[in-house]
């Protein structure tokens, strides 16, 4: 009982992708630095003063755009969801954001929504499952 309260309470969420997007998007633009367990973080007076922004670091937000996946996967599904991430590339989005609520669908659609996202090398993608994803969703 309290495990459903508490899937209740995640889908009221209201900032769902949105927080999953911008999650993605650090993750990709700072990754964490290397920091051995239980050593203290040296930190030096240079750390107190502000910085320059560094020229490495993207200084412009990244677009995302949320791509939602429901009902059974088919063909129709894999046809969809390549014109909607086209369309996305095309408005300038950087990361995609997969929402899924699927109960599962056919193995030949989804063995092919799998390659096409593995070969998406100029966009990062995200998963969000949202209520649920079963067998080919997952």
């Amino acid at each position: 009982m309290k495990q459903r309260r508490r899937i209740s309470r995640l889908r009221r969420l209201p900032v769902g992708a949105l927080c999953v997007a911008a999650l993605a998007a650090m993750a990709f633009q700072n990754p964490p630095a290397a920091v051995q367990p239980n050593q203290p973080v040296p930190i030096s007076p240079t750390d107190l003063t502000p910085r320059q922004p560094n020229a490495s670091v993207p200084t412009t937000p990244a677009k995302a755009a949320i791509v939602t996946i429901h009902d059974e996967i088919n063909d129709i599904t894999l046809v969809s969801m390549k014109r909607r991430v086209e369309e996305a590339r095309t408005a300038g989005a950087t990361i995609v954001v997969f929402e899924m609520d699927t109960p599962g669908g056919l193995v030949g659609s989804t063995l092919e929504i799998c390659t096409f996202i593995k070969n998406l090398s100029d966009l990062k993608t995200v998963a969000w499952v949202h209520p649920a994803a079963y067998s080919a969703g997952a």
